[in-house]
């Protein structure tokens, strides 16, 4: 029913969000306008809503809403990187998970990121599969984490049979 209305929804020229409830939605911290445009065509087509923040303090509010416990961020953007989204992440949001982009990455950049407590790195242009996969499993380790203190309950985004980084 729900691929239905959002079919529907696609032939009325709303978002399927305005006809359906999203599953969940994610904060996307500094991303160009056409980057969020393509994001948010890929991600709303599942029933994902995306919002885009400029900047850190923007990222934190919308965190803060209660909205979102996903924040996908470029490795860097204007004034700051992955390190210090982070960081505010763990200072303020204990519970979100954080996801990484990057045009071009490199086994000690994807490493890098895993081993400073993010969920993972995705690799620009999305791959819409890849790009869904990653964020619902995202979504889903955040919703189940143990409360705030506590060990991160789950691995990174892909499976031991998947082949990971490289």
């Amino acid at each position: 029913m729900a691929d239905a209305s959002r079919a529907s929804a696609a032939v009325s020229g709303q978002t399927a969000n305005e006809r359906c409830p999203p599953r969940f939605s994610c904060v996307f911290l500094g991303c160009s306008r056409e980057e969020y445009q393509s994001a948010f065509g890929l991600l709303d087509a599942a029933g994902i809503r995306l919002h885009r923040a400029g900047s850190l303090e923007q990222a934190d509010s919308l965190l803060g809403a209660g909205d979102s416990l996903v924040l996908l961020t470029e490795a860097a953007f204007p004034g700051g990187t992955w390190r210090d989204a982070l960081a505010m992440k763990a200072r303020r949001h204990r519970n979100a998970v954080l996801v990484v982009t990057a045009a071009a990455a490199d086994e000690s950049l994807w490493l890098d990121v895993l081993e400073q407590g993010a969920y993972d790195l995705i690799l620009k242009p999305f791959v819409a599969e890849e790009l869904f996969r990653i964020l619902e499993n995202a979504d889903a380790c955040a919703r189940t984490k143990a409360p705030a203190g506590n060990v991160r309950t789950a691995g990174p985004g892909w499976s031991a049979a998947s082949p990971g980084p490289g």
